[in-house]
């Protein structure tokens, strides 16, 4: 985790070098500068050293705050390796498979009867047309949500050249995972999401729409659902009208495709009654992935009756992560305006799954 190694870096440094002071005129004592200072003066000498004492004395807290923030954003975690999905199902390496699964899993606590109290989980996949997962998709989305209370897993799964079902499957691979550790990780397994960006978007809307498909069952028989899945700046459809053809195109490994096809890989036209509830965010105005792909998405969510939060800004264009200086080189206001998308999803997931940031059950409604 690029926070938590920036902190320990600090305070220790990654190979236990001994530390180096570098005499600086610019940060002697506000006033004082050593050769100013007539050192067979004892009283210049003795306001000198008490000034160097106390700077060292403000230096000390900061470290100490330093080590303060370290210890408290660790005591969240008690796992964050990055695990082969293939090495815990071989039959997905017979088809080709690159996925990792990271896992950030909060501690259990065991304070006021929270013993062996189950968290509900969320899975990222993060967006990259089917080319890539982006990292700035990634662990800053985790970080967020991990102090709501949420175990966190990052499925960084298999991109072009590997195709469709290769990403599907690892998605039921990473579910399976969660279930089959359930118990030793204090997950509430019938409180899962998906969030995903962009083409990761399309992965997690098309898994939450065909989790129990033939291809997937080739592979898990007894393939899992989630229960809410969160979708920001998705990709939906296959119509060459409104699709990002570029992540369709990687996923299939064709630019040709009948109207059954088409119809196969639009998650819209894979909803169904029994879909889990859905929370989108999208932008007005993203160039890449066109804003009707979430009203597609949401559309064929209300057909079915299914709950939906739909977010659409009236500015940013794509791929905005967090809408802030942890995933954008230069935010602006109506970045900012954007990142309002954060806390929304948070409260709709909670109110979705009846949880409290603490992770125990709210009252039902």
């Amino acid at each position: 985790m690029g926070l938590l190694r920036n902190i320990a870096d600090k305070l220790k440094g990654k190979k236990q070098e001994a530390i180096e002071i570098e005499y600086n005129p610019q940060e002697e004592p506000e006033g004082l500068r050593r050769d100013d200072v007539d050192m067979h003066d004892k009283k210049q000498r003795e306001r000198y050293v008490k000034a160097c004492l106390e700077q060292m004395a403000e230096a000390s807290k900061e470290l100490e705050t330093l080590g303060s923030e370290y210890n408290l954003v660790t005591s969240y975690l008690t796992d964050m390796e990055e695990q082969d999905l293939k090495d815990y199902f071989p039959a997905l390496g017979e088809n080709g498979c690159d996925a990792t699964v990271t896992a950030y899993l909060a501690d259990n606590l065991t304070e006021m009867g929270r013993d062996h109290a189950l968290r509900p989980c969320l899975v990222i996949c993060p967006g990259g047309g089917y080319q890539y997962c982006s990292q700035r998709e990634a662990e800053p989305i985790a970080l967020h949500f991990l102090p709501e209370g949420f175990h966190v897993f990052i499925l960084n799964y298999s991109t072009e050249p590997h195709r469709y079902p290769t990403q599907l499957r690892e998605a039921a691979g990473c579910m399976e995972l969660i279930h089959q550790n359930a118990s030793a990780w204090h997950c509430d397994v019938s409180r899962i999401a998906l969030l995903g960006f962009s083409a990761g978007g399309h992965l997690a809307a098309h898994y939450a729409t065909s989790y129990d498909c033939a291809e997937v069952r080739a592979v898990f028989s007894d393939s899992k659902p989630v229960q809410a899945s969160i979708l920001g700046y998705p990709v939906i459809t296959a119509d060459p009208m409104w699709a990002h053809l570029g992540s369709i195109n990687a996923l299939t490994g064709t630019e040709q495709r009948t109207a059954e096809e088409i119809a196969k890989f639009s998650c819209d036209k894979q909803v169904r009654a029994d879909t889990p509830p859905a929370f989108l965010w999208h932008t007005a105005a993203d160039s890449t992935v066109p804003v009707a792909n979430s009203l597609l998405y949401v559309q064929a969510l209300a057909a079915n009756k299914i709950p939906f939060e739909l977010h659409v800004y009236p500015f940013g264009d794509h791929g905005l992560a967090t809408c802030d200086d942890q995933t954008l080189e230069r935010p602006t206001a109506v970045h900012a305006y954007d990142h309002a998308w954060l806390d929304a999803a948070k409260k709709w997931l909670r109110l979705s799954f009846k949880t409290k940031a603490n992770g125990s059950s709210a009252e039902s409604n």
